[in-house]
């Protein structure tokens, strides 16, 4: 399973890479983070004990890509389950129809609220979907 997002990802989830660093990986459009279980079946049982950031995976026969980092094994309770991780940027680069116009994509967001006094679970609502624009169809 391939996932197409963009370096906030890791900021967002709770994926932390076991080679590699969170703040450079997937900047690049040519940038590729495996999961662990991916590693082994590229690079063997001792992937983890080898220099393997930097390595060229050939991607659709056709293209390059940049091993950016090794993410841990998403948890098997998750209902983000991926092997790969591409760069948004490599999609927007590569796909034959850049503005496709339909939503083919899941959008998470990281909300913070920062208040002095507790407010209710209603009004929490109420202030996240005021800031919320849907698009149109």
């Amino acid at each position: 399973d391939i996932l197409i997002v963009d370096n906030a990802f890791f900021k967002v989830f709770d994926f932390s890479l076991a080679k590699g660093n969170e703040k450079n990986a997937l900047l690049n459009p040519e940038d590729i983070v495996i999961t662990q279980s991916m590693a082994e079946k590229l690079f063997g049982e001792e992937w983890s004990s080898t220099n393997i950031i930097g390595q060229q995976i050939s991607y659709n026969k056709d293209r390059i890509l940049t091993l950016a980092g090794v993410v841990e094994n998403p948890l098997a309770n998750s209902h983000i389950q991926f092997e790969v991780l591409l760069s948004y940027k490599f999609e927007e680069s590569n796909s034959p129809r850049p503005h496709f116009p339909f939503n083919l994509y899941q959008i998470f967001i990281s909300v913070q609220i920062l208040t002095f006094r507790p407010i209710g679970a209603k009004r929490g609502i109420w202030f996240i979907s005021r800031f919320l624009v849907q698009s149109e169809l």
